[in-house]
């Protein structure tokens, strides 16, 4: 690949490893009806700005196979597809779990994760993202699977009345995990 960025040249075009646009669009739910009556998931406004959805979150690794075996036997995510882009150039993979996508970079001449980007209270010192979440039905069931898995656990509090943990990715990533049961409703 040659020439300036452009969005072709980033995503491939749908085929049997990829699923459309349109497997993936979300089935109206009229159960969980939002303020202004219209399906959440497209983010609708009332400002005219037009609608958003949420695709994926990009997180740099040191070691893709690795981290996809991590994400796949800790996480549940599973390919979507691997390509090697020459333009940035790096390995690039797409893991799914449901709906919600991760992209995951390797760069040969990549930088080592800071120390203080590995603690959520001293990442915040640090602009820029802060870590991914996770809603959970029950906090006391992933944490016995992340247990058993050895995932690096960062701590687990009740925060306002609502159980989270944080943990850490292979690569040192922060993780957060929300006990949110209203999400299965």
């Amino acid at each position: 690949m040659s020439g300036d960025w452009r969005p072709e040249h980033y995503h491939p075009t749908p085929d049997a490893r990829r699923p459309t646009p349109d497997a993936r669009r979300p089935t109206p739910d009229a159960r969980r009806p939002t303020p202004d009556n219209k399906n959440e998931e497209t983010m609708n406004n009332k400002n005219n700005i037009p609608d958003i959805r949420p695709d994926h979150f990009g997180i740099s690794v040191p070691d893709m196979d690795a981290s996809l075996e991590w994400y796949q036997r800790v996480l549940g995510f599973e390919l979507d597809f691997r390509v090697y882009l020459d333009i940035i150039p790096a390995h690039v993979a797409f893991i799914q779990r449901g709906k919600f996508r991760i992209e995951l970079f390797q760069l040969d001449q990549a930088k080592r994760l800071p120390e203080e980007r590995r603690m959520p209270n001293t990442d915040l010192q640090t602009h820029g993202n802060k870590h991914m979440c996770f809603g959970v039905q029950d906090m006391e069931e992933m944490l016995a699977h992340l247990h058993k898995e050895e995932a690096d656990i960062v701590f687990t509090k009740v925060i306002q009345g609502t159980p989270t943990t944080f943990l850490r990715d292979n690569s040192g990533n922060l993780i957060e995990m929300i006990q949110l049961p209203h999400l299965w409703e």
